[in-house]
């Protein structure tokens, strides 16, 4: 015993006292093995060890009152998490078509701690609504009329006036699931938040430290911005009035499930694209139309660092480039034909 826990544990034998401030940082298998060691009477001390651990246990995880020569501070341990018992006055919509296999992830990354979840379905045919109703979420049905009008829909059926938007293939991991925990305590002090959704692969667990992310407005009070109409472009738009700050935790974003269903997306996504670009009048040089390929490919390549995932990397950044070529290609076809 002496080598195995050192002078502190002989101080133990010594005083009750001493052994109860120790029992703070031993675990409690240990103890009980001490306390026959050191022919004690286990039950006398039996009550002071149970008062005691849980004592320090809720001392971890409860704000103590704030200094008053600091108002307004509160250290990371003050800040501490309160989700385990009480859910955030936060509204978490989903949209799906389709996403049994990835819906379940989503919903449950948030399902604990967010007041609502609800998920607004298109037409799913593979079981998307029930998987989300067994855990939990609320379902509505909307046929589709494009990204912007879907999450327009969604923001309706909310009963909070804080939104959190997130896709069926995203994640709020762990760190940001505190770091929004404690923008509510006690009260977001912006009107909407950016999050950095971040690349995670069908080989990753987590976004590499150099995954390509894109920044979006994802949490924010309703009275201050809303998801725009555009049927390609799912964006809140702020008001001007509107104070926005970037959060630093990522969203996980498991975007692609497999190279043939990279294609599909490709062939379904441009075609919204090339009716947009027809719908707006812009104009598409012929120049435009022949660069594109190479010039996306090498921003793909290099710029979103994709480089970094060798083969694979190559793969992505080659098909990245073939959508941004096959919208451009999609236009001049409908002007070829008169359209």
């Amino acid at each position: 015993m002496r080598d195995l826990y050192g002078p502190a544990m002989q101080g133990a034998k010594k005083s009750p006292s001493n052994f109860c401030a120790l029992t703070r940082a031993v675990p409690s298998n240990f103890i009980w093995h001490v306390l026959c060691q050191c022919g004690r009477k286990p039950d006398k001390w039996r009550g002071e060890i149970e008062v005691i651990k849980p004592k320090t246990q809720d001392a971890m995880c409860q704000p103590r009152q704030k200094s008053q020569s600091q108002p307004g501070y509160l250290s990371a341990i003050e800040k501490c998490d309160m989700t385990d018992q009480t859910k955030l006055p936060i509204s978490c919509f989903i949209i799906a078509l389709n996403e049994a296999d990835r819906i379940a992830g989503a919903i449950e990354s948030v399902k604990e701690w967010v007041d609502e979840v609800i998920v607004i379905d298109s037409g799913s045919t593979d079981g998307t609504v029930e998987i989300a109703e067994n855990l939990g979420a609320k379902t509505f049905h909307n046929d589709w009329n494009g990204y912007g009008l879907q999450k327009r829909f969604g923001e309706t059926k909310c009963k909070n006036t804080w939104i959190l938007n997130i896709d069926a293939d995203e994640r709020i991991s762990e760190e940001l699931r505190v770091e929004i925990a404690n923008l509510f305590n006690p009260l977001p002090t912006c009107d909407i938040y950016k999050i950095h959704i971040c690349d995670v692969f069908a080989h990753e667990s987590k976004p590499a430290p150099w995954a390509f992310g894109y920044w979006q407005y994802r949490l924010y009070n309703i009275n201050f911005g809303r998801f725009s109409d555009s049927t390609v472009h799912d964006t809140v738009r702020p008001i001007p009035t509107a104070k926005t700050q970037k959060l630093k935790a990522k969203m996980h974003h498991h975007s692609i499930r497999s190279v043939e269903w990279m294609i599909a997306k490709c062939n379904r996504y441009s075609d919204m694209q090339a009716a947009d670009i027809i719908n707006k009048k812009r104009k598409i040089s012929v120049l435009r139309l022949i660069s594109e390929f190479p010039i996306s490919f090498l921003k793909a390549y290099f710029l979103r660092r994709w480089c970094l995932y060798g083969v694979w990397g190559v793969i992505i950044s080659y098909n990245f480039a073939f959508c941004r070529f096959l919208r451009l290609a999609k236009v001049f076809e409908a002007r070829l034909g008169g359209q």
